[in-house]
């Protein structure tokens, strides 16, 4: 073991890269808003001979000590600190006892001494805390005891000289070491037993669930018309379906007076359908974005005149276009969505629901790509009349929620059984449950306890644990992938999410596609993913930035897609970019 060094003795190296490596300290340690840390290439660390990482704290403590200068220097606890990682380690994987991290966060904070030393071996696993805190709530326990501030106070009183070019730690290995564990067993999964299967199609279906479906089986030997209310299997039919509702409510924080659920068949189409049919009566004009998948899109196109913000395909013109089509088209109406599955890039839903509320139009959104991956907080957007989204890319049935004001002032789309309270000859009353007015027909039961089910799962897994570890996922293959000649990519990692799209230049999407199941077994999905507007858009920017600068302009007509889930490894991210740096060094030799 070898810490690498120029000048100087290490640990004070250490504490001065980090203060001036790019402006790290003033640009992203101890800052609020960790997003910006995304914009840091590298990481400073220390490293072994090989160049990897050097994580363990006993490694590292002994490590530094035998540089020390003063062996009276005051150190810090070890086995404190180390008990420390270990929860940290920990919490990204599961529930963490809060209060056992926050007992051992005030215990280090009044033993610690702040010095070179100590700072040399805080400041990486800090960095590392800080940068998981949306997954871990170890950055912010040692924050609320008063290590955070004391560090900072030491770095203000002692200017660090400036240093580069010194420690260095490339950005991919920080993140593969956090996301080195899937979230959740794949063996909690139909399809994924197979340990070299390698699936990257999430964003389009993700793999069901075991033990709902296995719950579902269970409720078979029960099983009875919801519409009946007198026997035993009835009744405990007919109790599946609020206590469906109440959880779905509870999962999105939504107050259950104001928002009612529909159980609509046939993905987040149908629910568009059902939705468009809502607003037929009153709008005349529906604002929708450029992101949209085709079932955020067409079914409104039926009923109403669509327009489309923003104009271009950059995020600062989301406001002024979308007051544009509001207070020049006359746009009642904005639906878009949180996420789009094309490339995983995530509209400012919180400043587009500010503009709805101000100029008091309607706003909704389809969160298809976001349900089991985003922690959306919809309870904090200013406006909010409405969502989907597609049961299937959350492992389970699809649903409608809606304001139930808007509900219980239109007529619904379908009638039949159980829609009604009384039918004459000449004349009949809808059911005066609102909900019930609004799904006729016998329901999927059994799929809304599915559905019901997997939402319990993902609420103990911790939806923000699950948007963290694929958010690491998506930049660590985008930068990987960056590294490979002959990519063209369509996605970033910079307010993108779970979702990359790409191609590789010269090769048709489908013969690339093709190539990556047959020879490698890896899943992607490629074409214009029912979003052929947004994909051509893509497209046709990127031949015109080849152009400009007098590169060859190569015509495709679609993408090759890589989608996340809970599951996902990061040994199937490094199996196909060695897939696709194989693929790319046969195409430049023939």
């Amino acid at each position: 073991m070898q810490i690498v060094e120029k000048r100087g003795c290490p640990y004070s190296e250490r504490v001065r890269l980090f203060c001036a490596f790019d402006s790290l300290f003033e640009r992203n340690i101890f800052h609020e808003n960790i997003d910006n840390a995304l914009g840091v290439a590298q990481y400073p660390a220390l490293v072994d001979d090989s160049g990897s990482i050097v994580y363990e704290s006993s490694q590292i403590i002994q490590k530094l000590k035998s540089y020390t200068k003063m062996s009276t220097e005051p150190f810090l606890y070890e086995t404190e600190w180390s008990n420390m990682i270990c929860l940290w380690r920990e919490s990204l994987y599961s529930d963490a006892d809060r209060n056992e991290i926050k007992i051992a966060a005030r215990d280090i904070s009044s033993k610690i001494s702040i010095n070179n030393l100590s700072l040399a071996f805080l400041l990486p696993h800090i960095y590392r805390f800080q940068y998981t805190n949306a997954a871990s709530p170890v950055y912010q326990a040692l924050k609320e005891s008063n290590l955070i501030d004391l560090i900072k106070d030491y770095l203000k009183s002692n200017k660090l000289d400036e240093l580069s070019d010194e420690i260095i730690l490339p950005k991919a290995d920080f993140l593969r070491y956090l996301v080195s564990e899937p979230l959740s067993r794949r063996s909690d999964f139909y399809g994924l037993s197979q340990d070299k299967r390698c699936y990257f199609d999430t964003a389009a279906t993700g793999m069901p669930l075991k033990q709902p479906i296995k719950k579902r089986e269970e409720l078979l030997n029960d099983y009875a018309s919801a519409h009946s209310t007198v026997s035993s299997f009835s009744k405990k039919l007919n109790a599946v379906i609020p206590k469906a509702r109440n959880n779905i409510l509870e999962y999105f924080e939504l107050d259950k007076s104001n928002y009612s659920v529909l159980f609509i068949g046939n993905g987040a189409t149908a629910a568009a359908n059902y939705l468009s049919h809502l607003l037929n009566k009153d709008i005349d004009v529906i604002a929708t974005s450029l992101f949209e998948h085709h079932s955020s899109d067409l079914p409104y196109r039926k009923t109403s005149k669509v327009v489309k913000f923003p104009n271009r395909l950059h995020k600062e013109n989301y406001t002024e276009d979308l007051i544009d089509v509001i207070e020049n088209e006359g746009a009642e109406v904005v639906v878009v969505t949180s996420c789009s599955n094309v490339n995983g890039h995530r509209p400012p839903i919180g400043i587009l629901s500010e503009i709805a509320y101000r100029n008091e139009v309607g706003f909704y959104l389809d969160i298809s790509q976001s349900a089991a991956h985003h922690d959306l907080r919809l309870a904090d957007l200013p406006r909010l009349d409405g969502f989907y989204f597609s049961g299937h890319k959350v492992y389970a049935p699809e649903v409608l929620i809606i304001r139930t004001s808007i509900l219980d002032s239109i007529e619904p789309a379908l009638v039949g059984g159980g829609a009604v309270d009384d039918v004459s000859v000449e004349d009949f009353s809808y059911s005066p449950d609102i909900t019930s007015k609004h799904q006729a027909g016998t329901l999927d039961v059994l799929g809304i306890n599915q559905l019901s089910d997997v939402i319990s799962y993902i609420k103990k897994v911790g939806i923000k644990k699950i948007e963290a570890h694929e958010s690491w996922l998506t930049e660590y293959m985008f930068l990987k992938l960056s590294e490979l000649d002959g990519i063209v990519i369509y996605s970033d990692y910079m307010g993108y999410s779970g979702v990359i799209a790409f191609n590789i230049s010269g090769m048709h999407h489908e013969i690339a596609a093709s190539i990556l199941f047959d020879d490698y077994g890896i899943e992607v999905r490629n074409a214009c993913f029912c979003a052929h507007p947004y994909v051509r858009d893509l497209l046709r920017i990127e031949s015109i930035k080849n152009f400009q600068k007098g590169l060859e302009t190569i015509e495709y007509n679609g993408m090759l897609r890589v989608s996340f889930g809970l599951y996902s490894k990061v040994e199937e991210v490094d199996r196909i970019i060695a897939a696709l740096r194989s693929i790319v060094a046969k195409t430049k030799s023939d």
